[in-house]
């Protein structure tokens, strides 16, 4: 990647001790929710977590106030994995070339319709954790 720049704190207004300490907090969050589940954690994965991190804060910044809902969550679909989740019933991002950097982040990113008559766009994050399976 070198400096190429895809972190929504480059645009706003975060302290770089702000942005160590939330990335310290996902960084334990991550970990304590595998352990939570029995998994021997080996290594977080540094550079996968602050892309993760990056992604959600940028798309939850991105879509404020846009009625969508914009939710996270870590070991799903798989134990060291995570995932960035949009519904609405319009998810409409003003900035396209920034969507398409946000999901060639994403080890995975799909959008599909929903029976509900919303839409459903989700990236996923694959490694955040390597897990020691003794």
């Amino acid at each position: 990647m070198g400096n190429e720049k895809y972190s929504s704190f480059d645009d706003e207004n975060f302290e770089k001790d702000e942005v160590d300490v939330a990335f310290d907090e996902l960084c334990n969050k991550i970990a304590s929710e595998l352990l939570k589940q029995g998994e021997i954690v080996s290594v977080l994965n540094p550079d996968g977590i602050r892309k993760f991190s990056d992604v959600y804060n940028a798309v939850k910044s991105s879509l404020k106030n846009t009625g969508a809902k914009v939710t996270h969550g870590i070991n799903e679909p798989m134990i060291g994995s995570g995932y960035i989740r949009i519904i609405g019933s319009k998810v409409v991002f003003s900035n396209t070339r920034m969507l398409a950097k946000y999901a060639t982040l994403a080890s995975n990113f799909e959008v599909y319709p929903r029976v509900d008559g919303k839409v459903c766009m989700a990236f996923t994050f694959d490694g955040l954790a390597l897990i020691d399976r003794k």
